[in-house]
């Protein structure tokens, strides 16, 4: 039981470094007036990273439909997501009121009720945190119905969530939902007794062979990732061309999250064996920290600071991906150091900022 909490902490800690560096990536190619979506690596990253994380709050999720009660659950998930997307939400908006009165950009006094709305609700910012805690409502009352309809139930609110038609679904970040729920439903499938029973002795006999074959595809569906791939951009419209091609590649990139996501769990599970494991682990105990306050850190800092630089990087150049590495490793320190030093120290800050995470 250790060393699977340890194996999911360190996954954590991959994906949340992944999303600092992806960041990297991107607020250092923009300025550059380079395509970001076209870098190899960026894509790469992409085309897993959050599907980790959402596959493994479903896995986690299973130990909280076991042992709270359905409104202890909602209480919980109320006070350690929803409170804090909240809170860093406004925060976010009035920096950048204030950003605006210093003269670095930011949006004007007067726009702030409309900034909080369309942040909050139409187009989140903070939209992992926003999706996270629908994803959790969605299966506490699939959970509910199953108790009258079984395992259908999930089924049922997965084809409900995907019928909600495209005008709408691509507002008040739906289309989040209807892509990421997928993730999150199938690592809530992989811990439960059922599904285990079935792949523990098919992952036992068959690993190496398994895994060769995950890698081999994994390798050939990201070589076809492009920029019409991202969720971010796709939004799980349907487009204008045929249907039935555009369904295929909603299969593609949900395929493609699903096996780098396998290969993460398999590459940490080994890697928490060694010493090379505990700064993953580390970091997955603060994803949460890091999340947040890197937003501040690329969004409302980086941003603005890196246009004014007189050099610029060249996009795929060696000096390129290390000075993005090394800025994305002492990004995540500072984030964990700020976290340990400020906020976790606090009980109002902790309970406000990150929903009583790390709290002692």
């Amino acid at each position: 039981m250790v060393q699977r909490q340890e194996t999911m902490d360190s996954a954590k800690g991959l994906a949340i470094f992944l999303v600092v560096f992806g960041h990297a990536l991107q607020y250092t190619i923009a300025p550059a007036g380079g395509d970001y979506f076209g870098n190899p690596l960026f894509q790469a990253i992409y085309s897993f990273h959050m599907p980790l994380f959402m596959l493994i709050s479903g896995y986690l999720a299973v130990f909280s439909v076991q042992n709270r009660t359905l409104h202890a659950n909602l209480r919980n998930k109320t006070t350690g997501i929803l409170v804090p997307y909240t809170v860093w939400t406004v925060i976010l908006v009035f920096i950048s009121a204030a950003a605006n009165i210093i003269g670095v950009g930011g949006i004007h006094l007067g726009e702030i009720p409309s900034a909080l709305c369309s942040a909050l609700f139409r187009s989140p910012d903070l939209w992992f945190l926003y999706a996270h805690y629908f994803m959790y409502l969605l299966l506490f009352l699939s959970v509910a119905l199953a108790r009258w309809i079984g395992p259908a139930a999930y089924v049922l609110m997965l084809i409900l969530l995907w019928t909600v038609p495209e005008p709408i679904h691509s507002q008040y970040g739906i289309y989040y939902l209807q892509f990421f729920y997928v993730f999150f439903l199938g690592g809530y499938a992989l811990n439960r007794p059922a599904v285990t029973e079935i792949l523990r002795p098919m992952t036992r006999k068959w690993t190496a062979v398994l895994l060769l074959m995950v890698i081999a595809l994994e390798v050939v569906l990201i070589a076809e990732w492009n920029t019409t791939d991202f969720i971010y951009v796709h939004k799980m419209t349907l487009g204008s061309g045929s249907p039935i091609l555009e369904m295929a590649r909603m299969a593609y990139r949900m395929v493609t999250g699903f096996t780098g996501s396998l290969l993460v769990l398999y590459l940490c599970k080994g890697l928490v064996k060694t010493k090379l494991g505990q700064p993953f682990i580390l970091l997955g105990r603060y994803s949460l920290d890091i999340y947040l306050l890197q937003h501040v850190l690329f969004n409302v800092v980086y941003e603005r600071v890196y246009p004014l630089l007189h050099w610029k990087l060249n996009d795929g150049q060696a000096l390129f991906y290390g000075y993005c590495l090394f800025g994305s490793v002492i990004a995540v320190s500072c984030c964990v150091a700020f976290s340990q030093v400020v906020i976790r120290r606090s009980k109002g800050l902790n309970a406000l900022l990150l929903g009583g995470r790390g709290s002692k």
